[in-house]
């Protein structure tokens, strides 16, 4: 699953474009937006990976404070995608 996200940001770098749904509810992100989106993407990954480790890992400090972290800057990086994308499309 951490592998698919990481895939799935990385074509949203590449393109500079990422498609969130399928059929009639996707939701796109373009240019900047997908960026941060992508940089979500990735946050997501890094806390799948983290959740994956063995439990005497896990109960460091270390992973425990880098949990922490990753779950705020990805929360803020996807709210930050979804504002700017609306911002770009109103501003359009």
């Amino acid at each position: 699953m951490a592998a698919l996200l990481v895939l799935w940001g990385a074509s949203g770098f590449a393109t500079d474009k990422l498609i969130l749904g399928k059929g009639s509810s996707k939701f796109g992100f373009q240019d900047a937006p997908a960026w941060l989106m992508a940089s979500a993407l990735v946050c997501g990954a890094a806390l799948l990976v983290l959740a994956a480790l063995p439990g005497s890992w896990r109960a460091t400090n270390s992973t425990a404070a880098l949990h922490w972290v990753l779950v705020r800057v990805g929360w803020r990086l996807l709210g930050a995608a979804v504002v700017s994308q609306v911002y770009v499309a109103l501003a359009r």
